[in-house]
């Protein structure tokens, strides 16, 4: 049956609960630094307040009745899953360099009003959410975070943007709103999908794992300020689907390139790509700083504004090259082709 505290909950160690047992505590918790781990069953953190030491291992966890936070003092957190009963949960600082594992599905986290997940900026062990992740509201998470998603992400229109530090994205499919920020992103184990449904998208860079990666922002901008792969960890193809601005700070080193919409794409710096390149927009540069761009097969470019190659820059195309927009075209750098070459 139920175990159930309603009140606050004082210990001098952890918690020793078989997995088949339910608890709940309605308050705070506050379990001192002893010598045994916490180890639960079925869970219920009802508006509680969490801070024990040594670990923290539950089956099924449901949060209820207020905003959740869990202080494991430097221990490592483990969940089956969590039932996010549409309250906010803080991965609390005193957490620390341990680590934060949900196994399974995270459903109905947070309120919508501020952010559904905040983890502290001192957390700076793996946060790895294993299973789907479906939240009310954005993701805050300080830029010393380390974040990983292993499966599909799916944020409602709350009132927060989701900002994260370094994040995996493990064959992740992401929808989310009013933004999406973070610092160095790794794709790995499945091509990867990222929509911010008109919220601008920025990363600081990409490591590529050599998987495919798709970003929609519809009005919204998106922003590279890092490389986007390298010659070690070259990415799979680039698609994007953009009818705001596109702009790549440093390099890309990636397998094909498409983008389609009503966008603006700049090119601050180099451009390799191994197979071809596919650009459906507004206006297309590629400045100075770019320098000798390589495209592994068919260029092909419909710009309904202007397509500027900047002095200093050149476009080396290892198939067919085709100009077919109706904007206007400035060269002032070489363009080659290792066959047919036109302009409209």
């Amino acid at each position: 049956g139920l175990v159930d505290f309603q009140g606050t909950f004082a210990g001098n160690s952890g918690i020793s609960a078989g997995a088949a047992t339910n608890l709940k505590f309605g308050s705070s918790v506050t379990l001192a630094n002893g010598d045994t781990a916490t180890t639960l069953g079925t869970v219920n953190f009802a508006g509680t307040t969490w801070s024990g030491f040594d670990g923290l291992t539950a089956g099924a966890v449901t949060l209820s009745a207020g905003p959740v936070s869990l202080n494991s003092n430097g221990g490592n957190i483990q969940f089956t899953s969590i039932a996010g009963g549409s309250q906010n949960l803080t991965l609390a600082a005193g957490i620390g360099a341990g680590t934060v594992t949900v196994v399974g599905n995270v459903t109905a986290l947070g309120t919508g009003t501020g952010a559904a997940l905040t983890v502290n900026n001192a957390v700076t062990g793996l946060v790895d959410f294993q299973g789907t992740f479906a939240g009310n509201s954005g993701i805050s998470a300080g830029a010393a975070t380390a974040l990983t998603f292993g499966s599909s992400v799916t944020l409602a229109d709350g009132d927060t943007a989701t900002t994260l530090g370094t994040v995996g994205f493990t064959g992740t499919s992401w929808s989310g709103f009013d933004g999406l920020s973070a610092g160095a992103v790794t794709l790995s184990a499945g091509p990867v999908s990222l929509d911010s449904n008109g919220g601008d998208i920025q990363f600081d860079s990409i490591v590529g794992g050599n998987q495919n990666l798709t970003l929609a922002a519809g009005t919204g901008a998106i922003r590279v300020t890092g490389p986007v792969g390298s010659n070690a960890d070259i990415l799979g193809d680039l698609a994007i689907s953009s009818d705001g601005t596109v702009t790549f700070e440093d390099t890309l080193d990636i397998d094909g390139f498409i983008q389609t919409g009503t966008g603006t794409t700049e090119f601050r710096a180099n451009l390799e790509t191994g197979a071809g390149f596919s650009f459906t927009g507004n206006e297309l540069t590629f400045e100075a700083a770019s320098g000798d761009n390589v495209v592994g097969g068919d260029m092909t470019i419909s710009n309904t504004g202007a397509f500027t190659l900047d002095v200093g820059a050149t476009l080396a195309s290892a198939g067919v090259f085709e100009q077919n927009g109706a904007g206007a075209v400035t060269l002032g750098g070489d363009v080659s082709s290792a066959n047919a070459m036109s302009f409209n």
